[in-house]
């Protein structure tokens, strides 16, 4: 999402925590900015309730200039995060 002055945000699902189950995806911040891409932050973990569910279709990040709201499902609801970045 563009976050203004050549800068972007992006969320990124990283590998399930129980491989097994494909539970406990971690859901990573990025911000880039100045040509390259920051650390990764973890935000928290998705989960869907549904075995064969698939969250990769329910994230979302929408910015606007320096802030960003990002959405994922949990097995009991959805999360969503403000993120603001520093000047």
């Amino acid at each position: 999402a563009p976050a203004g002055k050549d800068r972007f945000h992006a969320v990124v699902i990283g590998p399930a925590r129980n491989e097994w189950t494909g539970k406990g995806a971690a859901v990573l911040y990025l911000e880039f900015s100045d040509r390259q891409w920051s650390s990764p932050v973890e935000l928290g973990l998705a989960d869907v309730s549904s075995f064969w569910a698939n969250i990769w279709q329910a994230i979302e990040i929408g910015g606007l200039d320096s802030k960003a709201f990002i959405v994922w499902p949990m097995e009991d609801g959805i999360v969503g995060r403000w993120i603001t970045i520093q000047n």
